[in-house]
């Protein structure tokens, strides 16, 4: 069964990290039981079957994970940790977000150590959000990311924080399910560098991009 973590406070890890910013051990956390994925219909747009179940949100926010170490002294890719430019671009991207009243009501954050120190970093730009943390998000397909964005209780903004390749081939799909324009196209199409946002209206019932924001054209570092 997928093990989905709530945790509570501004960003539930602040209290763990040491001087050197690093995320001490996991703490324990609260238990969900974690619902399965819904299973869509045979509806599928860019290749993604669209997610069904659910209320409907008025807003995504696909946020690919701030750039991380190359190699954790684990040697396992989940527990790469945050570089310090890292850190500084996830602050500043939360920061970015809640000034253009893009605030999330509710956090989907992969359950590695890259996107959670990705959340520490934000977290403190929206004191509101609720941040559920799911192992199951970690290098999760397009339709898993999508399905989970839906499947939550009814609020009015999700963010989902996970990796590459799923989330820019989902942000590919919403934009099947709109009519983007070709400048839309091009931003999407040109990659998803680590701190980037993409932010979709759903209000309509089709996905509409509000923004594609990289924190390289905000006074950041990004990355690849």
């Amino acid at each position: 069964m997928t093990r989905v973590c709530a945790q509570g406070g501004s960003d539930g890890w602040r209290d763990r990290q040491g001087a050197s910013g690093r995320l001490g051990p996991r703490p324990r956390a609260t238990r969900i039981r974690a619902r399965p994925f819904p299973t869509p219909p045979a509806v599928v747009y860019g290749g993604v079957p669209e997610p069904t179940r659910g209320p409907p949100m008025q807003r995504l926010i696909l946020f690919r994970h701030a750039k991380a170490e190359r190699r954790a002294d684990s040697g396992e890719d989940f527990d790469r940790d945050l570089t310090d430019r890292g850190r500084s671009d996830a602050a500043l991207m939360g920061r970015l977000l809640a000034e253009r009243g893009l605030s999330p009501d509710r956090v989907l954050v992969s359950g590695a150590t890259r996107t959670r120190a990705t959340w520490s970093a934000m977290a403190g730009a929206f004191p509101g959000a609720e941040p559920v943390i799911d192992d199951a998000l970690y290098n999760a397909p397009a339709s898993a990311l999508l399905a989970a964005a839906q499947a939550g209780p009814e609020v009015g903004t999700v963010m989902v924080i996970a990796h590459n390749p799923g989330l820019h081939e989902a942000s590919m799909a919403l934009l099947a399910r709109g009519s983007a324009g070709a400048a839309d196209l091009h931003a999407v199409r040109s990659g998803m560098p680590t701190a980037t946002a993409g932010v979709f209206d759903l209000s309509s019932g089709s996905a509409r991009l509000e923004g594609w924001l990289l924190a390289r054209d905000h006074g950041g570092g990004g990355g690849e």
